[in-house]
């Protein structure tokens, strides 16, 4: 991989260098876990991450605890899953539809947006240490639409920062990420009566 301030020379290199800066796939913003593929290394696995089984199948938490800053700290060891994944960015990129020094910037706002995101959620205290980012969003949204339908117009003007936090992050994801992910990021519309506290 070349330095951080070159450009790079191959598709490889292009998204190692975008992969190191950005780490959202690992993080449980966009998903809760990861499955892994009967092209795995179970064993190997087993000592490096907490496997447990979900409808069948052996899988690990995200955020992955092998996450290291941005940067995947079992790379050479990383699941199928992991290994196959590309963005749409990425994906972009690879069929040269975006350049690299675009796409750098891209990363940088939107990881930006979702550190933002997660300041946001940890002030309002819905992402705690011991709870994963998808935790948090599972309880922020059920609490939104707890507050939507009960006309809390309070609850809106109290986390006006986090909402607009999360609108910023979701249309990130969707747009450069993951659309599944970004819908799944999504909040859901207001009803008219309490819209004007949430704008």
């Amino acid at each position: 991989m070349s330095d951080k301030g070159a450009a790079p020379t191959s598709h490889d290199e292009a998204a190692a260098q975008l992969c190191t800066a950005c780490g959202l796939c690992c993080t449980g913003f966009f998903s809760s876990y990861g499955v892994l593929q009967s092209e795995d290394n179970t064993a190997v696995l087993a000592r490096l991450l907490p496997l447990a089984e979900r409808n069948g199948k052996l899988s690990f938490t995200l955020r992955c605890p092998a996450l290291q800053g941005r940067c995947c700290s079992i790379y050479k060891e990383r699941p199928a899953t992991c290994r196959s994944y590309r963005c749409a960015l990425l994906k972009k990129v690879d069929a040269e539809l975006a350049e690299f020094p675009a796409a750098r910037d891209i990363v940088v706002s939107t990881v930006a947006a979702f550190d933002l995101l997660a300041r946001e959620l940890s002030s309002a205290g819905f992402l705690v240490p011991g709870t994963t980012p998808s935790a948090a969003i599972k309880a922020f949204r059920a609490a939104y639409i707890q507050a939507a339908g009960e006309g809390q117009t309070d609850f809106f003007e109290r986390h006006r920062d986090l909402i607009l936090s999360w609108k910023k992050a979701s249309w990130a994801a969707q747009t450069h990420f993951d659309a599944r992910a970004g819908e799944r990021l999504a909040l859901p519309t207001l009803p008219p009566r309490v819209r004007k506290s949430a704008e």
